[in-house]
């Protein structure tokens, strides 16, 4: 799916205003947060056109789909968090070391998403606020990584099953809502 699709690109374009407009003014735009769903949306469709389209999901095909995602996002990513630890540990206080230190751990190991679901929402919400933690802002993309790491397995387990399998698992994913 290399071309680019200009109903896609433009829900894009809405849910990075979207994102935006909620960082920059939060009492005019509450809701813009649900930018970052609409990413999540977009990211599921497209990573569903790119499995369904393969009509041999194996092992090999599965390996090259996670080298591409890993080509396209990791350099970037760790980029990003090595810029962001030089800039703390060279232009940042002392006392914004230890909560840095602490979330960047969960950037590296694209478990940010994690943490922040342990940590109390009213604490998430506060360092939002203070944009003290340089790396609060990685949980999402730490989740798009497990999504792209759980996808081809649930595709794969998809396509091998029967219809009695199939509706089992359907009503096992029903349980995370």
């Amino acid at each position: 799916m290399s071309e680019k699709r200009p109903d896609i690109q433009g829900i894009r374009g809405w849910a990075i205003i979207l994102v935006l407009l909620f960082h920059f003014y939060p009492e005019y735009f509450p809701n813009g947060y649900l930018g970052v769903d609409m990413f999540f949306v977009i990211s599921g469709f497209l990573v569903a056109m790119i499995l369904r389209r393969n009509d041999e999901l194996d092992v090999r095909s599965i390996r090259m789909f996670y080298y591409r995602r890993v080509k396209r996002i990791f350099p970037p990513y760790y980029l990003v968090i090595i810029c962001s630890l030089t800039a703390l540990f060279l232009l940042f206080p002392l006392s914004y070391r230890s909560t840095n230190l602490d979330s960047s751990r969960g950037a590296i190991t694209l478990t940010s998403n994690i943490k922040t679901v342990m940590d109390d929402t009213q604490k998430y919400e506060k360092m939002l606020e203070k944009a003290e933690d340089l790396f609060v802002h990685m949980w999402s993309l730490c989740l798009e990584m497990q999504w792209y790491l759980l996808a081809p397995i649930l595709f794969l387990i998809q396509r091998c099953a029967g219809a009695f399998e199939k509706t089992f698992f359907a009503g096992e994913l029903l349980k995370f809502r």
